[in-house]
């Protein structure tokens, strides 16, 4: 019977260990890995060398067992065992394969390769032993050096695993709805729906523009209009033009604009007389 250090020893070593009880026996053997397998399938044995072969990898104890001289059935039994334990049944791989997809549609494990992927160094296995707040802030900095740092895009874990699932089921993957587009309208349809189409449907006549009430002028009296007429009349008199003394001595030039000029001659011909 092996000791639990023993047991540790070989876990350390092999991962993954099995102990099953046969009569009074109790074997102890580890799974097989692929290439051990095939090396025992290129050797073409009869299924007794075979099935005893296979037990033979993987036996750990008792190690001398002789499966060929002893009881019948034991190679037979053990070598399902085995088998079964190392997923290598047929079809069993993809069968395993499909269960663990469906593990990674879990948050928690999808955290913990979106760390390994950020940060190489930590182990898987270490990742999911930590605390929850641990790994939110080790998950929170992994989005950001992978997103913003790296360049790489997150797929949402809802729409990656709705993917996966449609793949598996040889579906095509859910499409986020697309907005509907107005069908554009032909000139014909254009011209059927405007208004000057139908008469019987005159167009709604334009509003008024409403203007601001700021403030408006008073409208003066008779009696303020004629005081400022007869204020304009004493400041300017000769009806409101004011008198210019060059012009006073020269009334043609009011009335003939054109004969001021000889006018001008002639005084300034008379000073140099």
């Amino acid at each position: 019977m092996a000791t639990s250090r023993q047991i540790q020893k070989w876990k350390n070593k092999y991962d993954d260990v099995y102990k099953v009880p046969v009569l009074e026996f109790e074997f102890y053997f580890r799974p097989l890995g692929r290439e051990e397998y095939r090396q025992v399938i290129i050797q073409d044995l009869p299924i007794g060398d075979f099935q005893e072969a296979i037990c033979a990898a993987a036996m750990l104890e008792p190690a001398d067992f002789d499966f060929g001289h002893g009881r019948a059935g034991f190679a037979e039994t053990l070598c399902d065992l085995i088998l079964d334990a190392s997923g290598l049944h047929m079809g069993q791989a993809q069968q395993i394969l499909n269960e663990f997809r469906e593990e990674m549609m879990v948050f928690d494990n999808q955290v913990d390769c979106l760390i390994k992927e950020a940060f190489p160094e930590y182990k898987i296995e270490d990742i999911g032993n930590w605390t929850v707040p641990k790994t939110m802030w080790h998950a929170a900095r992994a989005e950001y050096v992978l997103q913003v740092l790296r360049g790489i895009p997150i797929i949402p874990i809802d729409q990656q695993a709705q993917a996966i699932l449609a793949q598996q089921k040889g579906q095509q993957p859910p499409q986020q709805p697309q907005p509907q587009k107005q069908p554009m309208m032909s000139p014909q349809e254009r011209a059927m729906n405007s208004p000057l189409a139908r008469p019987e449907e005159p167009p709604a006549p334009r509003r008024p523009v409403e203007r601001g009430n700021g403030p408006q002028r008073s409208q003066l009296s008779e009696e303020e209009t004629m005081r400022m007429l007869t204020q304009s009349m004493a400041s300017h008199p000769q009806g409101g033009q004011q008198i210019d003394p060059a012009r006073e001595n020269n009334p043609a030039g009011d009335m003939f604009p054109e004969l001021s000029w000889f006018t001008s001659e002639e005084q300034l011909k008379g000073e140099f007389d």
